[in-house]
Order: structure tokens, then C-alpha cells, then sequence
């Protein structure tokens, strides 16, 4: 005989659920139930930069404390001093009564750091405390490289009738002028020969003066070895030498 139950009914009603769904189903629900106290763009960046990490928040906190660079390097120190919560955001968290799982995970990550005295300044020291010693080693090459190219250029001979050759030809050049009597002129004035054209328009003044000190001065041809240590030192800028000896 046919049962009473409609077994369709009962299946669709009462069947044991695929324990994948119910947990898809759990993890969306949580998800979907989320507290967030931070910008979304924000949230979105600093999430991203966190995952990059790969750090549990409690291992960044420690390593923080203890300013321990086996844990934390300087890459990664950068990424974190652009993720410090504002003290807008700092209340908000602290006033937080609810489940601290519901938080997102930026608000966890922060209310996991807000515990750390003056965050921001702890980071940037630590940026400088890991940054010194190459800081340091970097300010030495450097300024030893400018004292060996200015001891090179103070001792050649060879660069001084280069500078004799360029002020003569000045001097020659502008005789009918004020700027005819010059008893030196600015350095600066060096980068400018070779834009200085004669008017068969391709001969530059530094290819002429070139061509006439070698002509009389064989030994001109060994300037470029007599002051080698030159080329590596112009590569370096002075103003960023003087920002870090300052700092």
C-alpha cells in the first residue's frame, strides 16, 4: 500500500546537509556580518599589505616590542608605519563592546597594536635603528669617494691647463666685451663647452679645445686615468649626502 508520508517532502525537509555547505554557509554568514571601523579603501590596502606579510598579528606585536629584525626587516617595516590606526579609529575600537571575532580583519589587527606606546614613532625607529649600520657604511664610500676625486683634481697638472685652456679661449672669445678680462670663471661653465657649436654648426668649443691641448700637451690623453676616482664621485648627490649628515 502507499505510504501516508510523502517521502519527497521528507528528504528535501529533514536530509543531512553536505558539512562543506554548512561551513561555506557559516563562514558567509560571519563575513556578511562583519564590523568595520576603518575606510573601506583603506581597509582594503592595509588587508592587502598584512596578507603580504604572512605574520600571525601577535608574532608583529612581539617582534615590535622587542624591535627584533630577525622578524621583521625593513620592507616590511614600511608597509606597517603606513598602517597605524588614527585616534579617531583608536576609540572606535576601544568602545567596542561586541565579539572580537565579528571584527574585520584590519580593526583585529589594530586592536591587537593599539597596546604598543607611540606606534608610528616605534616603527620609524626601528626603520632608523635597522637602517644605521648600511646608513652609515653607505655615508663613508661616499664621502671618501668626493675627498679621493677633489685630491686627484687639486693635484693634476693636466686639469689645471684644461681650466687655463677654457678661461683663455673665454677670454679670447669675448675680448670686445667686459666679460673680455675674466680672471677665472664657474665651474658650472665646464658642462656647457660641449653645447657651444662653431659655425660649421657640429664642431662643439670642448672638441676644439680637445684637439689644440693635445696638439701641445701629449700627456693630456692620460687625464681620464689620472682622475678616475671623478666619475664615480659625480654620480653622487650632494644634497641627499647632506640630508642624511644631518639627520
Amino acid at each position: 500500500e502507499g505510504s501516508s508520508i510523502d517521502f519527497d517532502s521528507l528528504e528535501e525537509l529533514f536530509k543531512l546537509e553536505d558539512p562543506k555547505t554548512v561551513k561555506q554557509m557559516t563562514q558567509q554568514a560571519k563575513k556578511s556580518t562583519r564590523v568595520h571601523f576603518v575606510d573601506s579603501k583603506r581597509a582594503h590596502m592595509i588587508s592587502i599589505q598584512l596578507t603580504g606579510l604572512k605574520l600571525r598579528f601577535a608574532d608583529i606585536k612581539k617582534a615590535l616590542l622587542e624591535l627584533d629584525e630577525t622578524v621583521l626587516n625593513v620592507e616590511q617595516l614600511q608597509i606597517l608605519v603606513h598602517a597605524v590606526p588614527t585616534d579617531t579609529e583608536k576609540k572606535k575600537l576601544l568602545d567596542y563592546k561586541g565579539d572580537y571575532e565579528l571584527l574585520g580583519e584590519v580593526e583585529q589587527y589594530f586592536l591587537e597594536m593599539i597596546p604598543i606606546p607611540r606606534l608610528e614613532q616605534r616603527i620609524k625607529a626601528f626603520i632608523y635603528k635597522a637602517q644605521f649600520e648600511s646608513s652609515v657604511r653607505k655615508l663613508v664610500e661616499d664621502t671618501t669617494a668626493l675627498s679621493s676625486a677633489a685630491t686627484q683634481l687639486q693635484g693634476s697638472e693636466n686639469f689645471k691647463n684644461v681650466l687655463y685652456a677654457v678661461l683663455d679661449a673665454g677670454n679670447r672669445l669675448n675680448a670686445n666685451s667686459f666679460k673680455g678680462s675674466a680672471m677665472g670663471f664657474k665651474l658650472d661653465t665646464l658642462l656647457t663647452l660641449g653645447d657651444m657649436k662653431a659655425r660649421d654648426r657640429k664642431t662643439s668649443l670642448l672638441l676644439f679645445l680637445v684637439q689644440e691641448l693635445l696638439k701641445r700637451q701629449k700627456e693630456i690623453k692620460f687625464l681620464n686615468q689620472e682622475l678616475g676616482a671623478v666619475a664615480p664621485a659625480s654620480k653622487i648627490s650632494l644634497e641627499a649626502l647632506k640630508s642624511a649628515l644631518s639627520d
